[in-house]
């Protein structure tokens, strides 16, 4: 899987996206808006780790994120949303990451489940713990431990 990453990373750079990050790093400035970004995902399909965008959520995939959910207000973040069941694909902001609303979105672009998470809830020492309480530490992009 890491290697599908790296070549993903680095055809996205080939076709235009000259900021697409490295694996494991975060991106910053990265406009998924643009037709160049649209070009390039297209083009670079078939090297996706996440294999074939599928937007379309089964009925236990909405479960599962909703569980999530509540769990994590369990786990001490009362004011942690509930996912987007979305069928399309959802955009990044753009612009610094100060303008954006939210520190961190996690997509999981393989049934088209959103979670858009306040920086309030993000920056709680709560939430690291309550992610790994929950088992949702990967889908928000933590590292296991």
């Amino acid at each position: 899987m890491a290697e599908k990453a790296v070549a993903y990373a680095d055809c996205m750079r080939a076709h235009g996206v000259t900021n697409y990050p490295d694996p494991g790093s975060t991106a910053t400035g990265l406009n998924m808006d643009t037709p160049t970004f649209t070009s390039a995902r297209a083009k670079c399909a078939k090297l996706s780790p996440l294999g074939a965008i599928n937007t379309h959520a089964t009925e236990q995939e909405i479960k599962q994120a909703l569980e999530s959910a509540s769990c994590m207000r369990d786990h001490g973040l009362p004011n942690f949303p509930d996912p987007t069941v979305t069928t399309t694909l959802p955009t990044h902001p753009s612009g610094p990451p100060s303008t954006w609303g939210v520190a961190r979105y996690s997509y999981d672009y393989s049934n088209g489940i959103l979670f858009k998470i306040p920086a309030s809830i993000v920056n709680s020492p709560a939430f690291d713990a309550a992610a790994r309480a929950c088992d949702t530490a990967q889908l928000f992009g933590l590292t296991s431990g």
